[in-house]
């Protein structure tokens, strides 16, 4: 429909950051895909995000954190290659939004809200956000104290008016 959009896998990524061990970790997923249907000027009306997050290309500062990242106490790639953040309600305008939806790591869904704001530019939209999420709450890592629980996800998706 009108209000389609092709995601550009490209210029799209998700960036996690988080403390482990008195430092700040960064992780980056670069494998997006999915559908979005959004109309900036009334996202009520025509709104709705399905996107599949790639955990499996998941990558760190190192080979061995990238390892632990992908392994059975994370993201567990083998069993569950992909994370979901599907939403249905959409809200704002002027190019700022909020998404209200869930998202799903390994085989455990979690409502979520994602703030965002979108930029035009070159027949493109780029749309940015982010949140903290509870790593606990999705069975990500042990139960540690030199892990913090509290995750910060930046969100970057590239998209194009389908045709």
């Amino acid at each position: 429909g009108p209000d389609a959009w092709v995601i550009v896998p490209e210029g799209s990524y998700i960036e996690l950051e988080g403390n482990a061990f008195g430092t700040e970790k960064t992780a980056t997923i670069s494998d997006i895909g999915g559908s979005i249907t959004l109309d900036l000027d009334d996202p009520a009306a025509a709104g709705a995000i399905d996107v599949r997050i790639g955990v499996s290309a998941i990558e760190s500062g190192s080979s061995i954190e990238t390892g632990e990242l992908r392994g059975s106490s994370y993201f567990n790639v083998g069993d569950y290659p992909n994370a979901r953040f599907a939403a249905e309600t959409i809200s704002g305008g002027d190019g700022s939004y909020e998404a209200e939806g869930t998202l799903t790591i390994r085989d455990v869904s979690q409502p979520v809200s994602l703030p965002f704001t979108v930029i035009e530019q070159e027949g493109r939209a780029i749309a940015e956000g982010e949140l903290a999420i509870n790593r606990k709450d999705f069975g990500l890592g042990g139960s540690g104290s030199d892990v913090a629980d509290s995750v910060l996800v930046r969100v970057r998706i590239e998209a194009t008016p389908a045709e």
